[in-house]
């Protein structure tokens, strides 16, 4: 078997060329991030890599804000689209997971009351609806609270 050349590690690293990410290509990045691109193509646009991103997303807080306020917009135009289509039956999916994420209440079992219904009928009033009438026939029903079950 053949041996491998070595490698001088230090020639190789000097073959990457180092870019600082300034706080115009910050700037930059967030303009265009606002605009809807991508982190993936925001980081191309600027020359860095994605972990170059992360890393001053994280020790960043003035880049982190100006992130989140990014973000902020974008919920704001998914909302205004939501809410501009959202009596459409078709695609409720985007809908829901917003509403999950963005408006907890809306998926919490706490939050939200439950209801029991338990409807008995007698066979005698069951043979009487399967009965064909006028559609004029109307039922008064008594409705009683039943207190909820501890468990």
């Amino acid at each position: 078997m053949e041996d491998l050349p070595e490698i001088d590690r230090r020639e190789v690293l000097s073959t990457f060329e180092m870019k600082a990410f300034t706080n115009d290509d910050k700037r930059s990045f967030c303009e265009a991030y606002a605009d809807g691109i991508p982190f993936k193509e925001c980081c191309e646009l600027v020359g860095i890599n994605r972990t170059t991103f992360l890393y001053h997303r994280k020790q960043d807080q003035v880049f982190a804000s100006m992130l989140e306020a990014c973000r902020e917009i974008h919920c704001d135009d998914l909302e205004s689209v939501m809410l501009a289509t959202g009596r459409s039956p078709k695609g409720v999916a985007d809908r829901l997971a917003y509403l999950k994420a963005y408006r907890p209440a809306f998926n919490s079992k706490d939050s939200s009351p439950s209801v029991n219904v338990n409807i008995n009928i007698s066979d005698e009033k069951l043979r009487e609806y399967a009965q064909p009438n006028d559609g004029k026939r109307t039922e008064v029903v008594q409705i009683q609270e039943i207190p909820p079950m501890e468990g």
